[in-house]
């Protein structure tokens, strides 16, 4: 919650018995003052203690805990399906307000903690509200056990007497899983041989030696002073109070935020007027130094005739750029080739990508190539399909091994589209076919 002050008051309040209620009023976690006063007081309070913020923890003989397994498939529905569970206990007789905490999932299935109050227990706090700005609104059994964590992280039970009462709490996983309540007196004895070595003891009369982190002054008021330690969770503010109170805090903020902003910007705006000042100069500066260039630039314009002769003389020398060396090509292919093959022949065909137009056949005189007299390249054309045939000597093993050489050579700088391998035993020999396509603008 947003908070300006550092000072607020705890209030206990035990809904048997509202009218009266028990404060600390603390700042950070040091407790100022504490008592019990009749609940219309609280407004003499809030004025001679200069509060305005206040946590509430509430104490009803109605109010329902559990952990409960659900199965819910949509996450949405998890209200329902809380609702649903709580009907099924037979717990209120009238409406109620729940919350509910995930502790732990695996599926669908949820291990959820519950919280509810009767509605109407609710409403009884509406004075308070009225009074101070409530941050939380807190079972006081949920207090009590982060009050306890906050003594002893490995505490599973708790046990406070209060005005007659004993209530004992088990914890399970930080949440409540069940609790009961019986009535108490100061003359009895608690039997904490009963209780296991991790159950934290909130008695009216309490010894200080055993309890060393808070003074006994927060420890008799540990139902209270737990609210400086709750989380977010089981908190009984409906959503549109939250929402008004955040509004209200943010507006504070807004206002001092927007004060400062306005005269950074008045800052900001001077400073950029100036540098748009001296801008606008070097911008008319070199408006003008290009309009100058532009003068010089069509008077020595050529005409538009010899325009066009270099734009038809740049596509020539863009589309010779992209046609295949044969020259580097072969030479490449020669030097990659092994020193126990042989090219038996290659095929180099222009690729054409119109319809109804052959591929153009060439083989260009190589080192054990075949020939052909036509050795006329499209100009138009960029990639070319390449057909290698190699014969291979040697047994099975080191052909194989020589043919698979040869295509890592070829890959470094082309993808081959197919490979063919055959071997003849009674030769001695393989006849390795690998056909691909090239880019002529890499060659």
């Amino acid at each position: 919650m947003f908070r300006m002050s550092k000072k607020k008051i705890l209030i206990f309040i035990d809904l048997t018995n509202s009218d009266t209620v028990e404060f600390a009023v603390v700042k950070g976690k040091n407790i100022i003052e504490s008592g019990s006063c009749n609940i219309k007081e609280l407004e003499k309070i809030k004025k001679d203690m200069n509060v305005n913020y206040a946590s509430i923890a509430v104490l009803s003989e109605l109010s329902y805990f559990d952990i409960a397994r659900l199965t819910v498939r949509n996450k949405k529905l998890m209200r329902t399906a809380i609702a649903r569970y709580i009907n099924e206990q037979s717990v209120f007789m009238e409406s109620y307000i729940s919350r509910y905490k995930e502790i732990n999932k695996s599926g669908d299935v949820y291990d959820v903690a519950l919280c509810a109050f009767p509605e109407s227990d609710i409403k009884r706090i509406e004075y308070i509200k009225s009074l101070f700005i409530v941050e939380y609104i807190k079972p006081v059994e949920y207090v009590l056990v982060k009050m306890a964590k906050h003594l002893n992280p490995n505490a599973d039970n708790v046990v406070w007497t209060h005005n007659g009462l004993q209530l004992e709490i088990e914890i399970d996983r930080d949440c409540i899983k069940t609790k009961s309540v019986r009535p108490y007196s100061e003359e009895e004895s608690i039997d904490k041989t009963f209780f296991g070595e991790n159950t934290v003891f909130f008695e009216e009369s309490l010894d200080k030696n055993n309890y060393v982190e808070l003074d006994l002054k927060a420890l008799s008021v540990a139902h209270i002073y737990g609210l400086l330690f709750v989380d977010k969770y089981f908190d009984f503010i409906d959503e549109n109070y939250f929402h008004n109170v955040v509004s209200f805090e943010l507006s504070k903020f807004v206002f001092a935020f927007s004060t400062v902003a306005a005269l950074v910007f008045m800052l900001l705006g001077a400073n950029q007027y100036f540098t748009y000042v001296d801008l606008s100069n070097q911008f008319e500066q070199k408006s003008r130094l290009l309009r100058q260039k532009e003068n010089y630039i069509k008077s020595n314009m050529p005409p538009q005739d010899e325009i066009s002769v270099l734009f038809e003389v740049a596509k020539l020398q863009k589309k010779f750029k992209s046609q295949l060396d044969l020259g580097k090509f072969l030479t490449w292919v020669t030097n990659i080739t092994p020193n126990n093959a042989i090219i038996d022949s290659m095929n180099i065909a222009v690729f054409k990508e119109e319809k109804n137009n052959k591929n153009t056949a060439i083989a260009p005189n190589a080192k054990g190539v075949s020939t052909s007299n036509d050795v006329v390249l499209n100009i138009n054309s960029k990639n070319f399909n390449v057909e290698i045939k190699l014969l291979i000597d040697g047994n099975y093993k080191k052909t194989k091994d020589t043919a698979l050489n040869f295509l890592k050579e070829l890959s470094s700088k082309i993808t081959t589209e197919s490979n063919d391998f055959t071997y003849n035993e009674k030769k001695n020999q393989a006849i390795f076919v690998t056909r691909f396509k090239v880019d002529g603008s890499k060659f």
